[in-house]
């Protein structure tokens, strides 16, 4: 498991865990799920017909989301995928190329 564990390490050095705020219409099923499926939700806020979100995630799907940012996203402090590794299901990392 560490030998799996350093190669996802090494890997996400190409694509970094930020930080972001996002406010995304709640018509954007599609994107809140994948947001749910791909980044860590820290806080989720619904206030009117938009859901304000608090995420860490791989850069390259933050960027995908970039209209729904409220600010630029900042490297996370403990951006290493072994602080987040128990937070994320296989089925995440399984799904995580298709989003």
């Amino acid at each position: 498991m560490a030998a799996v564990l350093e190669a996802i390490d090494a890997a996400l050095h190409t694509d970094p865990l930020v930080d972001a705020q996002l406010n995304v219409p709640q018509k954007e099923a599609g994107v809140l799920a994948a947001i749910d499926a791909g980044m860590i939700v820290h806080t989720k806020e619904y206030e009117g017909n938009n859901v304000h979100l608090s995420v860490t995630g791989p850069a390259s799907l933050v960027g995908r989301f970039a209209r729904f940012r409220l600010r630029k996203p900042t490297v996370g402090p403990s951006s290493s995928l072994r602080d987040h590794l128990l937070s994320w299901s296989f089925h995440t990392l399984a799904l995580w190329p298709l989003i």
